[in-house]
């Protein structure tokens, strides 16, 4: 047996793991809580970081809870609800302050921090799952994997997801099976469905896509299922056999039944969705962000704004209203779409979208924006980009983040010539250590 060593944890890392030391060497344990002595079996990584294995706690802490979810310690999707939402938020914050304090301090030594903006809602307010399907002794399963793993863990029921979702989820698969529509094996390369991808808005329509590995037909299935569940206003497919790719959607996705967006509203205005679209997975916490960037950003009536990564242009059309025109660049094509279905339905003029690359197509437009807002996937702006934004020299820039490491590495480029004025983190994903944040910044007079 493998003998354990006892680690008194130290600091919480950025990923919300506990860090103890072996002579100054750090050991990243997950689970574990600032305070606590713990019993772990030491384990190397691929990066040849120490890693505690097999917690046992010896001394726990206060701020130890236990977790609402049976899946938790197996499950690799949440990773902080053994600790209170109190401290969840608190650490989001601290962990911006640490990246600051560490790697930005000349540039953030004037820049306010604020208080983490809390999730209205601390459970059940994932809008849209992803989930893969598999046969498990017979019985078709949805589910998540193993932490660190590719092991398949079917999941009857997750707690982020919002309810309705998993109890369509929980019909469909007795409909699938009724209808002999099987899993695909990844290693027998036989069956049919790959993923379940379904949607909700908060009236609680839905919007569903099945991602089959080839070509089958299952409009019997379809009607079944929308007969059975009149909230459901579209069904599509695709068909993606390609099992190494990171993409769920085929070259080509098929509407089934009904429309093909689904409505959201935010505010006043009014979103269309369609299966690919990006929007916020929180969608009041989503409102609570933009609303944030207004505050930061003190639109005026002039204001010509640059919005990039714009998804279904969701920013530009909130802000509307507020300055003299808005240019929104998207990547990708069915979200432009959606994003100028949306503008027609919201009678809104002053909003132009622009389908490409955010730095290839800001090369072909003729404007100058005074104002800026980027919220980029989790890869940040890159250096490229960045210093071009620095070439174009806009009053304002509001950065929206979701990965507080490239925001930093961002802002080391971008404070070339502009003060960060302001941050405030944002929790998008309670239970989790995804931290969302707004960053105001001005240029230098």
């Amino acid at each position: 047996m493998k003998k354990k060593t006892r680690l008194k944890i130290e600091r919480i890392g950025n990923d919300g793991e506990g860090i103890a030391y072996i002579n100054k060497r750090p050991v990243f344990i997950d689970y574990a809580l600032l305070d606590e002595v713990v019993d772990v079996d030491l384990e190397k990584n691929s990066r040849g970081n120490f890693e505690g294995k097999n917690i046992d706690i010896i001394k726990q802490s206060p701020l130890r809870i236990d977790p609402p979810c049976p899946y938790y310690f197996r499950c690799g999707g949440c990773n902080m609800q053994h600790t209170s939402y109190f401290e969840q938020i608190k650490h989001k914050r601290n962990v911006i302050n640490f990246l600051y304090s560490v790697n930005l301090r000349k540039e953030t030594r004037k820049t306010k921090l604020n208080l983490t903006i809390t999730s209205p809602i601390e459970l059940r307010y994932r809008n849209k799952v992803t989930l893969p399907v598999q046969e498990i002794n017979g019985k078709l399963e949805v589910g998540f994997y193993y932490k660190d793993s590719n092991r398949f863990l079917p999941v009857k029921l997750c707690l982020v997801h919002k309810m309705n979702l998993d109890l369509l989820t929980r019909n469909i698969l007795d409909l699938l099976e009724k209808h002999e529509v099987k899993a695909f094996d990844n290693r027998t390369k036989r069956g049919d469905l790959r993923y379940i991808i379904a949607r909700t808005n908060q009236l609680g329509d839905l919007q569903v896509t099945f991602v089959l590995a080839k070509p089958k037909n299952i409009e019997t299935f379809i009607s079944e299922l929308v007969k059975d569940n009149p909230k459901i206003k579209s069904v599509f497919t695709t068909i993606n056999s390609d099992t190494r790719s990171r993409e769920f959607f085929g070259s080509k996705t098929t509407l089934m039944y009904g429309d093909l967006y689904l409505e959201e509203t935010i505010g006043d205005k009014k979103l269309l969705l369609g299966p690919e679209s990006f929007f916020q997975l929180n969608s009041i916490q989503a409102k609570n962000m933009y609303d944030e960037m207004i505050r930061l950003a003190k639109f005026k009536e002039s204001d010509i704004v640059l919005d990039a990564y714009a998804g279904v242009a969701s920013i530009g059309i909130y802000i509307s209203n507020l300055v003299k025109e808005v240019y929104s660049i998207e990547i990708n094509k069915e979200a432009c779409e959606a994003a100028k279905e949306s503008l027609k339905l919201n009678e809104i003029s002053n909003v132009k979208v622009f389908e490409g690359d955010t730095l290839e197509v800001f090369k072909t437009l003729d404007i100058k924006p005074n104002v800026m807002i980027f919220n980029p996937p989790r890869t940040g702006l890159g250096s490229n980009l960045s210093e071009f934004i620095l070439s174009k020299e806009p009053d304002k820039i509001i950065y929206g983040s979701c990965n507080p490491k490239t925001l930093i590495d961002d802002l080391k480029i971008l404070s070339k010539k502009y003060n960060v004025v302001e941050t405030t983190p944002l929790d998008m994903f309670p239970q989790t250590s995804h931290i969302e944040s707004v960053t105001l910044l001005e240029k230098k007079r």
